[in-house]
C-alpha cells in the first residue's frame, strides 16, 4: 500500500488540509466551537483528528524514505527541502507583507518591533510565535494560528534520525521497540515527558500518531488489509465502551488509531486510485489556509459559509502557487542529490 502506484495519499492529505480550514472557520467567523457536530459529541475537533491523520501518514512515509535510503544526512536534507523552503516563504511573507499591510502601526515602529523580530526568528528556528505588533484586536492565534504543528514535526523527525541511526540498522527489535513505547506513552502516565504538561489531546497524541506511522511503515510488507480491516472492527466495538464509562483517553486513542487505519484502507481502493492527483498541493493549502481565512474575515465577509468556500478557493489557489513555485522545484533539488544502489534497511524493501 505505500507504493505510489498503490494509493492515493496525495488526494487523502489535500482532503485533510481543507478540513482544517473548515475546523478554523468556527474560531474565525463564528469565534466559537458550538457548531462544530465532531467536537460536541466525541470531545476531540474534526480538525483536531485531521492534525493526527497528517502525523500519522508523515511518519510513515519519512520510515518509507529511510528504508529506500537509510543515509541520514541524504534523509535530513530531503525532508527539511520538503517543508523548509515554503514554511520559510509563509513566515517571510506574513511578517514582511501581510503584516505592515495589516497593522496599526507605522511601518518603521513595526519592522523595528521585537515582537515582528521574534516573530522571524523563532519560527525560523521552530519556536511557534504567533503574534505581529498592531494586529487587529481579536486574532488571538496571530495570522496563522496552524503553523505550531511544524515545530513537532520537526522535532519528530529529529528524534526518528537519531533513533534509526543508533538503532535501526543494529538492532530492528530495540528500533520498534523504541516507537511502540513512544507510541504508549501517554498511556502510562508520561505525556509530559514529551509535551510539557499538556493535558489537551491535540499535543500528546501527535507523537503517538506518528510512531504509528513508523510502525505501519516497518511491518508493511507482512500487513495485509485484512489484518487493518480486524483492527479496525476491534476499536470500532470498543470506542463505544470507552466512551461509555468516561475513559477519555482510551477513547481518544482508539478513535484516532481507528481513522488512521480508516483513511489508509479507503485511499488504497481502486477507486481511490483512479482519481488521481499528481500535484501534492496539501502542504501549501495547510501553511496558507489560516492566513488567508483571517484576511478573509478582516476585509471580505465575516459570513461563516461564505468565508469558508472563499477561504477554501483562495488557498487551493495559493497551494497550488506554493507547489509549483516553492515545493516542486525543491524537491526536484531533494532528487539530485539522493544516492542511488543502497541497501534499504530493517530488512524491508518497498519501491519508491
Amino acid at each position: 500500500m505505500l507504493r505510489k502506484e498503490n494509493n492515493n495519499l496525495n488526494l487523502l492529505r489535500v482532503l485533510l488540509a481543507i478540513i482544517v480550514i473548515y475546523y478554523h472557520s468556527f474560531s474565525i467567523f463564528d469565534n466559537n466551537f458550538d457548531g462544530e457536530f465532531f467536537l460536541k459529541y466525541t470531545g476531540m475537533g474534526i480538525g483536531s483528528l485531521s492534525v493526527k491523520v497528517f502525523f500519522f501518514l508523515s511518519g510513515m512515509l519519512v520510515t518509507k524514505s529511510y528504508i529506500i535510503n537509510p543515509n541520514p544526512f541524504e534523509w535530513l536534507i530531503s525532508r527539511g527541502l520538503r517543508i523548509v523552503p515554503a514554511y520559510y516563504v509563509v513566515i517571510l511573507f506574513t511578517a514582511l507583507v501581510i503584516g505592515p499591510t495589516i497593522t496599526s502601526l507605522d511601518l518603521n515602529s513595526y519592522l523595528s518591533s521585537h515582537e515582528t523580530h521574534s516573530f522571524i526568528t523563532g519560527n525560523a528556528t521552530f519556536e511557534t510565535v504567533f503574534l505581529l505588533p498592531g494586529i487587529p484586536e481579536g486574532r488571538v492565534n496571530g495570522l496563522n494560528g496552524s503553523i505550531w504543528t511544524i515545530h513537532f514535526e520537526v522535532f519528530f523527525y529529529l528524534l526518528f534520525i537519531i533513533t534509526a541511526v543508533l538503532f535501526a540498522n543494529r538492532c530492528r527489535i530495540l528500533f520498534i521497540t523504541i516507537l511502540s513505547v513512544s507510541f504508549i506513552l501517554p498511556l502510562i502516565g508520561q505525556k509530559d515527558l514529551i509535551y510539557e504538561s499538556h493535558d489537551m489531546q491535540s499535543y500528546y497524541l501527535l507523537l503517538p500518531c506518528f510512531s504509528f506511522g513508523c510502525i505501519v511503515a516497518c511491518f508493511s510488507t507482512s500487513i495485509s488489509r485484512s489484518n487493518l480491516k480486524l483492527a479496525c472492527l476491534i476499536l470500532a466495538a470498543f470506542m463505544p465502551v470507552f466512551k461509555f464509562f468516561g475513559w477519555d483517553m482510551l477513547f481518544f486513542y482508539s478513535m484516532t488509531i481507528f481513522t488512521c487505519i480508516g483513511c489508509l484502507l479507503i485511499f488504497t481502493t481502486n477507486v481511490a486510485i483512479s482519481l488521481n492527483l499528481k500535484s501534492d498541493i496539501s502542504y501549501g493549502v495547510y501553511l496558507w489556509g489560516f492566513t488567508v481565512q483571517q484576511l478573509v474575515f478582516l476585509y471580505i465577509t465575516k459570513n461563516f459559509y461564505y468565508g469558508f468556500f472563499i477561504s477554501l478557493l483562495l488557498s487551493i489557489v495559493v497551494g497550488m502557487i506554493s507547489w509549483e513555485v516553492i515545493e516542486k522545484p525543491s524537491m526536484g533539488m531533494k532528487k539530485k542529490i539522493q544516492s542511488r544502489g543502497r541497501k534499504p534497511q530493517l530488512g524491508i524493501t518497498i519501491d519508491p
